[in-house]
């Protein structure tokens, strides 16, 4: 397992696809920002040779690919396990393994977790509670609130819970004040200077593809017969992904959102062009 520092006392490795953090106490204590997407045996070798023992995790969202070591370290070395209460709610069935480790006193400023100030930002969008936490360092932990330029290249339709939520985090972070470092989930790290471009990127992919589901919408059309449309004109090609839940709610999301906007109009079983056709800018 390859440990990279970024600065200070934040160091970051890629478990299985998903760069988390290492917030380094001191020598021996660890404080860990997600876990990665299954338990790593690799993770626990390197651990025990460097005698670093984890005490906390702070958790930027209850998806899989992100609490994949939570049950473990928790049952090894009683690590409290931080999380939005919104997260919590929302996908609790996720958490059976390590549920009486949650502390759910995670929300928005200031977050003391042994004696180190992290800072929490909430960016709901990708999951209900999803939120942001930077390292007393000034490194700026995104999970998959902000995907990184290599990713949204190959990310046809990025997952998301809430269209419009998502959009509003990106344009909160576009806002906040910079950080020196910031590390996406997925690809790694983002100079300070690559920020604004990067965030840029996403509300682009985002606006595109709102305009890739009005140019679907002619005369009115059903909606399950347009999120397959949307997904075949953003490029997704194989009809099981198509099939997916997961791909089917991440485009219904943008659809509700167009509605809600007034860009579009209909309900769940039939969808229309607004009278203007507006296709504004988010």
């Amino acid at each position: 397992m390859k440990v990279a520092h970024i600065c200070g006392n934040s160091y970051t490795a890629n478990l299985n696809g998903t760069n988390v953090c290492i917030y380094m106490l001191d020598e021996t204590r660890a404080i860990f920002i997600d876990t990665g997407e299954i338990e790593d045996k690799e993770l626990y070798k390197f651990l025990n040779k460097k005698e670093i023992k984890p005490v906390a995790i702070i958790n930027t969202h209850l998806h899989i690919d992100h609490i994949g070591n939570n049950r473990a370290l928790c049952q090894k070395y009683g690590c409290k396990v931080y999380c939005s209460p919104v997260e919590v709610r929302d996908r609790c069935s996720g958490c059976a393994d390590f549920a009486s480790f949650l502390t759910e006193n995670c929300v928005e400023g200031k977050q003391m977790v042994e004696g180190a100030e992290f800072t929490i930002i909430s960016t709901p969008g990708h999951s209900s509670g999803h939120q942001s936490v930077v390292t007393p360092d000034g490194v700026c932990c995104l999970g998959d609130a902000v995907l990184s330029l290599s990713k949204l290249k190959t990310s046809r339709i990025p997952y998301l819970y809430n269209a419009e939520n998502a959009v509003k985090s990106l344009r909160k972070l576009l806002d906040w004040p910079l950080y020196p470092y910031y590390l996406a989930a997925h690809n790694g790290i983002i100079e300070s200077e690559q920020i604004k471009e990067t965030i840029l990127a996403n509300l682009n992919k985002e606006e595109s593809l709102r305009r890739t589901i009005i140019d679907v919408v002619s005369k009115g059309i059903a909606m399950d017969s347009l999120k397959d449309n949307v997904m075949r004109a953003a490029g997704v090609e194989n009809p099981t992904t198509r099939g997916l839940f997961w791909m089917q709610d991440s485009v219904k999301t943008r659809i509700d959102d167009l509605i809600k906007q007034g860009k579009l109009k209909g309900n769940n079983q039939k969808v229309f062009p607004a009278v203007t056709n507006n296709k504004g800018h988010l």
